[in-house]
């Protein structure tokens, strides 16, 4: 991984402590792909039209000028349709990248009414679009644009928008979660508090920035991992530590940061610890990285059978799977990861579970099916 790929996820987890903005990581993006502009898009599914619109240029003082030609095409056209999230509904709804060149051939992209009144004065060649967070009523899809110029995209473009794209979804699925809270002071800790998964946030030397109650209550019952000095102990004996402290470091020097997990398989009692990153704070200049770890002294831990899920609730059995997921993981994109199935997948059944169980959001799922299954 590069620095500035390292730069690039600083700047979107940045947004998790309100030290930077989804725009502000957009921005970055496009200047490490040498993209002219982009957008962050909220499109309605069901009636394909976007709903609202967020410009971001390279060159922040072209944002005015996109606006305007966003508003001039929208006053003569009416609600706007952006080709290609149209010529590529279906995949882009499947969570997948989707490129003008391979979905929508530029003959007939630039014959479209959209790009002849706002990318053609732009000087745009190619476009790309994903979405970075969706849900039944609506989808916030990114889309960048760059011009002949830049080229085609390369391996090392494409890398990053792959890495971008995963840690993006992230953030957005964190400021979800933090919209739960009332506080602005300790909006983070209020949040965590309400999910079932026990869960300790940690700077880069293991130094506790807080633990929620869950995760208390566990460290009151197993040795193996411990809080001494408000720093983060594992292990019960030495080898055992030396295992951990050679992973921590190992996650902390690389930047693996994709729900990276450290399981000693010792014939002992299971453990395993999945960390993600969560947020940069600065300090004279310097990134303080921060991590959010969640703690499993055992994934097996004698829940009821799936058939409870599908008896109780009429879920189909990958509905329920993805239940459980949910209670250990606490994500789409995690829970996706563990099932071996795409997070759009995750997020559609989710909207039936929803639907069946009459919980509202993830986290009022995780709490109750946990407190039933346990």
């Amino acid at each position: 991984m590069e620095p500035s790929d390292l730069q690039l996820i600083d700047q979107v987890y940045a947004v998790t402590t309100r030290e930077g903005s989804l725009k502000d990581a957009a921005h970055t993006f496009l200047v490490q792909q040498n993209e002219l502009a982009g957008a962050i898009v909220h499109y309605d599914p069901h009636k394909h039209i976007v709903k609202k619109i967020e410009p971001v240029a390279r060159n922040p003082d072209h944002e005015p000028l996109i606006q305007g030609l966003l508003e001039l095409y929208m006053t003569e056209a009416g609600p706007l349709q952006h080709p290609l999230i149209e010529a590529g509904y279906d995949n882009i709804g499947k969570g997948e990248l989707v490129i003008s060149d391979d979905t929508l051939p530029y003959p007939s992209f630039k014959q479209t009414a959209y790009f002849q009144a706002v990318l053609a004065p732009l000087g745009v060649r190619r476009t790309m679009a994903w979405v970075a967070w969706g849900s039944e009523q609506s989808w916030q899809v990114f889309i960048s644009s760059r011009d002949s110029l830049a080229g085609e995209y390369g391996e090392s473009e494409l890398a990053r928008v792959k890495l971008f794209k995963r840690h993006f979804a992230r953030a957005i699925y964190t400021l979800e979660l933090l919209g739960n809270a009332h506080c602005s002071k300790r909006f983070f800790e209020q949040a965590i508090n309400q999910v079932p998964q026990a869960m300790v946030a940690v700077d880069e030397q293991l130094n506790v920035l807080f633990c929620n109650p869950t995760a208390e209550n566990l460290l009151r019952n197993y040795s193996t991992v411990s809080i001494k000095s408000n720093k983060l102990n594992f292990g019960s004996d030495s080898n055992e530590k030396a295992k951990f402290n050679h992973w921590w470091k190992l996650l902390t020097q690389t930047g693996l940061t994709d729900s990276a997990k450290f399981n000693p398989i010792d014939g002992k009692k299971l453990w395993e610890i999945e960390a993600s990153r969560i947020s940069t704070t600065p300090r004279a200049g310097i990134p303080r990285r921060h991590w959010l770890l969640t703690l499993k002294p055992n994934p097996s831990r004698g829940e009821k059978p799936i058939s409870y899920l599908i008896n109780r609730y009429g879920l189909s059995e990958s509905e329920a799977k993805v239940c459980f997921a949910l209670c250990d993981t606490g994500d789409a994109v995690s829970i996706a990861q563990s099932l071996g199935i795409t997070p759009n997948t995750a997020r559609t059944h989710l909207k039936h579970i929803f639907k069946k169980t009459g919980y509202k959001n993830q986290v009022q799922l995780a709490v109750n099916i946990t407190a039933e299954t346990s």
